[in-house]
C-alpha cells in the first residue's frame, strides 16, 4: 500500500501552527484505531490534520514530513508506540493518553482496557468490537480494485468509539448523581433494593453498588410514568412474587378480579394490560420508550404503593443455603 493519505481536515483560514500528520500502521488493530481516534479528538482538535498509513514499524520518508508536526502511533517508535519497550500490560493508546493528558478522562476507561487486553493477546469475546474493527477493511474492500475504503472504515470505527466514550462519561456522571438521587435499602432477608425514582439512567450504577433489585420510574406526559423493576445479572432471583403483589394491588385499584396464577403469568394479562413480566423472570416493566402505553394502560398505583408491593414480594424470598 505504501504511504497513503486517508483524509485531510481543512479550515477556512491557514493555520497559525504547523498542521499535523497522524501516522498509524496499515490494517490497524484496535490499539491503532483508538490512537487515531484520540489524536483527532484530543490532540489536533480544530487544527488541520492528515492521516497516513505505513507498513508496521516504519516511518514516513522525509519528503512527506516537511512542514508538518508528525505523530507516530502504535508504529514507528516514539512516545506513542509501545512496541519494543518491554512494558507490562500496556498499549500505545495508554502511552498516548498519558502523554497528552487525557488518561484520567472517564470516557476512555473502557477503550483503554480494550486496547490493553487485545494488545496483550488476552481472551475476549468473539463478538467483541475488536473483531469488528479488524474485519472492517476486508468488508470494505472493493471486489474489482481490491482497494480498501479507508475513509468509510475510519468513519465507522470513530462512530463506535464516540458512542463508547459518551457512555463512559454518562456512567461517571451517574456515579456522582447516585449519591444524591439514589438509595439502597437492605431488606431483612439480605436482599438489597435500590430505588431511583425518575432516574432510570442510574440503574447500572445501582447494580455496580451491589443492588440485587432496582426499581425505577420514568416520567411520561400528564403525570403518568413508566415503571421498571430489574434483577442484577449476578443475583439468582425470580420476580414471580413481586409480579403477584403488584398485579394484585393494581387489580384492587381497577376493581378487577384476577387469580393468583394469573398474577404470576409471564408477558401481559388482559385485565391488567400495562404490566409486562419478561420471560427471564428478572424484569418487570409497565411501559418504556420501546413500548409506549395507551392512556388506560398506565399504572394507577402511586410510586409508594409500587414500592410496598415490591418489598412484599421480595420479602417472601429465602436465600439459598
Amino acid at each position: 500500500m505504501g504511504n497513503q493519505a486517508l483524509q485531510t481536515q481543512t479550515t477556512e483560514s491557514l493555520p497559525t501552527v504547523l498542521p499535523w500528520k497522524f501516522v498509524i500502521h496499515q490494517y490497524p488493530d484496535t490499539d491503532a484505531w483508538a490512537c487515531l481516534w484520540a489524536a483527532l479528538r484530543f490532540v489536533s482538535k480544530d487544527a488541520v490534520s492528515e492521516i497516513m498509513f505505513v507498513p508496521s514499524g516504519e516511518r514516513l520518508d522525509p519528503e512527506y514530513t516537511d512542514g508538518y508536526r508528525v505523530l507516530y502511533m502504535d508504529t514507528g517508535g516514539g512516545d506513542c508506540d509501545q512496541h519494543g519497550k518491554m512494558l507490562e500490560r500496556a498499549s500505545s493508546f495508554q502511552l498516548m493518553a498519558e502523554k497528552y493528558g487525557f488518561a484520567r478522562d472517564p470516557g476512555i476507561v473502557d477503550i483503554l482496557e480494550l486496547t490493553r487486553a487485545t494488545d496483550n493477546v488476552e481472551r475476549i469475546s468473539r463478538t467483541d468490537i475488536h473483531y469488528y474493527f479488524k474485519g472492517l477493511p476486508y468488508h470494505l474492500t472493493d471486489c474489482k480494485s481490491r482497494e480498501v475504503d479507508w475513509e468509510a472504515a475510519a468513519d465507522r470505527v470513530f462512530e463506535v468509539l464516540n458512542v463508547i466514550y459518551s457512555q463512559g462519561k454518562m456512567r461517571a456522571r451517574a456515579k456522582k448523581l447516585f449519591q444524591y438521587d439514589g438509595r439502597i435499602q437492605h431488606l431483612k432477608n439480605g436482599l438489597q433494593l435500590a430505588i431511583i425514582l425518575q432516574k432510570p439512567n442510574l440503574r447500572e450504577e445501582a447494580f455496580e453498588r451491589g443492588a440485587d433489585v432496582v426499581v425505577w420510574t420514568q416520567k411520561h406526559d400528564d403525570g403518568k410514568f413508566y415503571v421498571g423493576i430489574q434483577v442484577n445479572r449476578r443475583t439468582n432471583l425470580y420476580l414471580g412474587d413481586v409480579m403477584h403483589a403488584i398485579r394484585m394491588a393494581e387489580a384492587e385499584k381497577r376493581a378487577a378480579v384476577i387469580t393468583g396464577s394469573e398474577a404470576r403469568e409471564l408477558h401481559t394479562i388482559p385485565s391488567i394490560p400495562g404490566w409486562f413480566f419478561h420471560d427471564s423472570g428478572k424484569l418487570i416493566v409497565c411501559g418504556s420508550r420501546s413500548h409506549d402505553l395507551e392512556p388506560h394502560e398506565f399504572t394507577l398505583l402511586e410510586p409508594h404503593e409500587i414500592l410496598t408491593a415490591v418489598r412484599t414480594g421480595l420479602g417472601r424470598w429465602i436465600r439459598p443455603s
